[in-house]
């Protein structure tokens, strides 16, 4: 997978993986783990963050963008990501040029953000079209079941 070469450094917020490639710096934060306290999402223990920058790396190398200033991450077959059963992750792009990147899972099934934690249909139409999904979970995802 993209960044298995690059070696993160522990920063006071989390795991730093430097700029490699094609691929942006990228923050695995603390707040965002599955042993952190708090309402953030969280990824789960079965994605440790040398699979979450993987989620992210794929993301930025294929532009998995929608209309909106943000990253959308997934693995084959949606497997899970999150600690509450996502299957879908955001990286919302940067507030600045010098911020890291930095993602979660989400989840359209989160009634306070069924819409902002969907992708558009389109970006998951080339998911499908990728062999990534199957057309019964693009269904899904468009009806927000996922």
């Amino acid at each position: 997978m993209t960044g298995m070469t690059d070696r993160p450094t522990p920063v006071p917020a989390g795991l730093l993986f430097p700029v490699s490639g094609s691929n942006s710096s990228y923050l695995s934060r603390d707040d965002h783990r599955s042993v952190a306290d708090g309402l953030r999402n969280k990824w789960d223990k079965s994605c440790p963050p040398r699979r979450e920058y993987d989620v992210f790396c794929q993301a930025e190398d294929n532009g998995w963008r929608d209309n909106r200033p943000q990253l959308w991450g997934l693995e084959v077959g949606l497997r899970q990501l999150g600690k509450s059963g996502e299957r879908s992750a955001k990286f919302p792009d940067p507030s600045n040029a010098t911020d890291w990147w930095h993602g979660y899972p989400v989840s359209a099934r989160d009634p306070k953000r069924a819409i902002e934690h969907r992708p558009k249909p389109e970006l998951v139409r080339r998911w499908t079209d990728l062999g990534l999904i199957s057309e019964v979970q693009r269904a899904r995802i468009n009806r927000g079941k996922v």
